[in-house]
């Protein structure tokens, strides 16, 4: 891998004339990330945990530090998160299908492997749940609906899901996603931190699986903050890459203009490892970058001082509830502390108008995506599921199109402002995780409020654990300009150290 997004990296990729969201030239946009040479300070392992459950909690970062020492046994590592799986899931209900069968005879190839010194990335012998939008080789593909309840097991692994294969990654089961990612809430799923509170959405069960303790590390899809909101909800970690960053073949879309696929983990040191093992070019999906990817672990524990860091002064805090904003606001002076310099930030004049564009090309989209289904199953679709297809009916071309050319004003003007910001913080979300009841009577569609936003203009956005309100995790949203997650993984890993909330666990019993 590339030790930086350099000059050299767009002739290396052949991205000359080549152009990203908006028809901004990609070798300009490159041109203005900052190159990253230095290498990176993963935290050191310290010693073996002598429970299962401090096993199951361990980051991947840990983990991979201790089985390539062989002082743990990815074997180990396995029946612990099954231990846990086995304890909590009947609560929690994380899962759509388990397969610990197949996960064991990993563990135990990824053991051997530790034996004779030749694991194949800091990956080789971590458990990672898979969330089931990801087609995974033998293993059927419900996207959490019952319109591909009796569908045949998938012909192929997803990229991602082979490029996890191919680090040695154990694949531990499917997670359940809100029907076709197409919602925030993920029924039947249950947040850890209260059991009668939703985990966030669509990757829900993702955010519950490992804000429980059931994997080190998990797949999420994005798009409209759905790595992020069960991140902000759940208390974990989650980024949602640059547009076009990671693969999206073999994941079933839902807008595919919108779409993103990203990792979900614990600390933001392992979302940086996940993110070496899937992101890349790849020819079978031809809306990813041709750009070579960088090592992203390059910036974690290196100093942050002297960045920039906006703070909207519009938009991103409207409607917060009080806890949350106290919460994230509060990161201020801790960046501040830091080194960081954090400035008033103003929005682009077209947000208001650009939130409206997301709802117009979010609502049309995955119309066209599910036509098929939709003609011949549509009773077997949940109702909410059906509600939002049925909200497309007032949309014509038109109003696509009007909104795509918007949306396109509204990138240039965010490549302009991180021309004078390193990175943006905002809430993740409006408000702590919403209870089940609300939910089900609501669809609590507020919580896509800022992270959307990020959505429409394709910049890679983090969301890390900000603090409580009212006992329910905070989360706190870092975004940047595109192909800059390096510089954007080392801002959040300098505030996620110098806070510690990723290291509390709910009192699951």
């Amino acid at each position: 891998m590339a030790d930086g997004v350099v000059r050299r990296d767009v002739l290396k990729a052949g991205t000359a004339g080549a152009v990203w969201l908006g028809g901004l030239p990609l070798a300009t946009l490159l041109h203005s990330v900052p190159a990253v040479t230095t290498v990176g300070h993963l935290p050191a392992s310290g010693p073996l945990p002598q429970s299962a459950d401090d096993l199951a909690y361990l980051s991947i970062a840990q983990a991979s530090q201790l089985i390539r020492a062989r002082k743990l046994s990815p074997v180990d590592l396995l029946d612990a998160c099954l231990h846990r799986i086995g304890r909590f899931e009947p609560k929690v209900s994380a899962w759509i299908r388990l397969l610990a069968d197949d996960a064991r005879a990993q563990a135990k190839a990824s053991a051997a492997r530790a034996a004779h010194r030749a694991l194949l990335s800091p990956l080789d012998g971590i458990p990672i749940a898979i969330k089931d939008l990801y087609d995974q080789k033998g293993v059927r593909t419900t996207a959490g609906s019952k319109v591909l309840a009796d569908a045949p097991p998938a012909a192929a692994d997803s990229t991602v899901v082979a490029r996890l294969r191919r680090a040695g990654s154990v694949l531990l089961g499917k997670v359940n996603t809100h029907e076709f990612a197409y919602g925030v809430w993920t029924p039947p799923t249950s947040n850890p931190w209260e059991l009668s509170h939703i985990p966030g959405g669509s990757s829900g069960g993702s955010g519950a699986a490992l804000s429980a303790g059931m994997c080190l590390g998990a797949t999420g899809s994005d798009t409209g903050g759905s790595i992020r909101i069960p991140s902000s909800l759940c208390g974990t970690v989650g980024i949602k890459p640059t547009f076009g960053r990671v693969s999206k073949a073999g994941l079933i879309p839902l807008a595919w203009s919108l779409d993103h696929a990203g990792p979900m983990a614990r600390t933001v040191e392992d979302c940086a490892l996940l993110l070496n093992a899937i992101a890349g070019p790849d020819p079978q999906d031809p809306s990813t970058s041709p750009v070579l990817a960088p090592d992203f672990s390059a910036g974690i524990g290196r100093p942050v001082r002297g960045f920039r860091v906006g703070v909207p002064t519009s938009v991103f805090f409207d409607g917060a509830e009080a806890g949350t904003e106290a919460a994230v606001r509060a990161a201020v002076p801790v960046l501040q502390k830091l080194g960081v310099h954090v400035v008033p930030l103003t929005v682009p004049a077209t947000q208001n108008v650009a939130a409206t564009s997301y709802l117009i090309i979010q609502l049309s989209e995955p119309l066209a995506a599910h036509e098929y289904y939709l003609r011949r199953r549509p009773q077997d679709y949940q109702t909410q599921t059906q509600l939002f297809f049925g909200l497309d009916a007032e949309w014509a071309a038109q109003h696509y199109l009007r909104a795509q050319r918007i949306r396109t004003i509204n990138i240039a003007q965010w490549v302009d402002i991180f021309g004078g910001v390193d990175a943006v913080l905002t809430p993740t979300t409006p408000r702590p995780a919403p209870t089940k009841q609300e939910a089900q009577a609501t669809g609590v569609i507020d919580l896509v409020n800022y992270t959307s936003l990020f959505d429409l203009n394709g910049c890679p956005s983090i969301s890390v654990p900000a603090g409580f309100s009212g006992g329910l995790p905070v989360g706190l949203m870092l975004s940047a300009r595109p192909f800059d997650e390096v510089r954007l993984l080392q801002l959040a890993y300098a505030y996620q150290q110098a806070t510690g909330f990723n290291a509390r666990r709910p009192a699951l019993s």
